[in-house]
């Protein structure tokens, strides 16, 4: 934006900054560096002869909303340590933060281009605390919690827990994706404050996933056409009951091997044709264990499996 407004000369750069609250001696001082270095790139490395000749002087476009994106993921990732969430019984306009505790409230410095939002954003990250009177934060920007909680749900800061998943909505596997799906609602860990629940794709490392799966596989939604005879009990027992004999038979060894989708099914019944096999037997009756014994694995999966050997054989 400033270096469209100087454009129009000094007096149109400092309107500019007074708007938006910027400090006018630095964004001249940036403006100029930037100037200086376009030029060194364009001189040193020969850009003219290669076809990618600067337009000086630069004159930066507005992000597109992807960039803009972007560029907030990474302001959040850089100050994940530097949440604050609204708290209007500490006062109007008043916010919590990790680095004061739930107690005292801080508030946004009227130099940040965030004061003048209406309304108040409800979660912001920033940059320092000053204190005078009160506490007052710096260099804000405000933050969706739905970026909060998706951030999450990726599981690279130990400051944003997932959280139990919840049993409504309930969990589901996609068998089309080949994934299992969950809502939890996570939570930002210093300051014990839940953020929107979102719907995500159940980490590897937790048991729940498995059960998911082992639910969907009796219920013949993993491989089609299995299983093909009355089960002894329902599959939901299999999210409610994880000491039942006939549910730890069948999701121990999905979570001690790490088999958590159809893909990994097959390819782990092609090293192990057995796997599966006896924990499957305590769901059935008696009279078909010998029966479902000479047919296993599933026929799918073998069909599966060979067109998987088939078509790597092929390359």
């Amino acid at each position: 934006g400033y270096s469209w407004a100087i454009s129009g000369g000094e007096e149109a750069a400092e309107h500019f900054c007074g708007q938006n609250k910027i400090n006018a001696r630095q964004a001249s001082e940036a403006h100029s560096l930037m100037q200086q270095l376009a030029e060194l790139v364009q001189r040193r490395l020969s850009l003219a002869s290669s076809g990618m000749e600067l337009e000086l002087p630069l004159r930066l476009r507005p992000p597109t909303s992807l960039q803009a994106k972007l560029i907030r993921e990474c302001v959040l990732d850089g100050l994940i340590d530097h949440v604050a969430v609204a708290c209007p019984d500490l006062g109007s306009h008043a916010y919590i933060c990790a680095d004061l505790g739930r107690e005292k409230p801080v508030f946004i410095h009227n130099s940040s281009n965030t004061f003048r939002y209406r309304p108040s954003p409800s979660v912001i990250v920033f940059n320092e605390i000053i204190s005078t009177h009160k506490h007052f934060m710096r260099d804000c920007i405000g933050v969706d919690p739905l970026l909060l909680a998706k951030r999450a749900a990726l599981g690279k800061s130990p400051l944003l827990q997932l959280g139990e998943f919840l049993p409504v909505p309930a969990p589901r596997y996609m068998p089309e994706q080949d994934t299992v799906l969950a809502f939890a609602s996570p939570s930002y860990v210093p300051l014990d404050h839940m953020l929107p629940t979102v719907e995500v794709d159940v980490p590897a490392d937790t048991i729940f996933r498995y059960k998911v799966l082992a639910k969907a596989l009796l219920e013949g939604q993993v491989i089609p056409g299995f299983p093909s005879v009355n089960l002894l009990a329902r599959p939901s027992l299999v999210l409610h009951a994880p000491t039942n004999p006939r549910v730890a038979g069948i999701v121990s060894p999905l979570w001690q091997n790490k088999v958590g989708s159809r893909a990994q099914l097959i390819e782990r019944w092609a090293v192990d044709s057995r796997f599966l096999l006896e924990g499957f037997l305590k769901w059935i009756p008696a009279s078909m264990h010998e029966d479902v014994r000479l047919n296993w694995p599933p026929k799918a999966s073998k069909q599966s499996a060979a067109r998987r050997r088939g078509d790597e054989n092929f390359r």
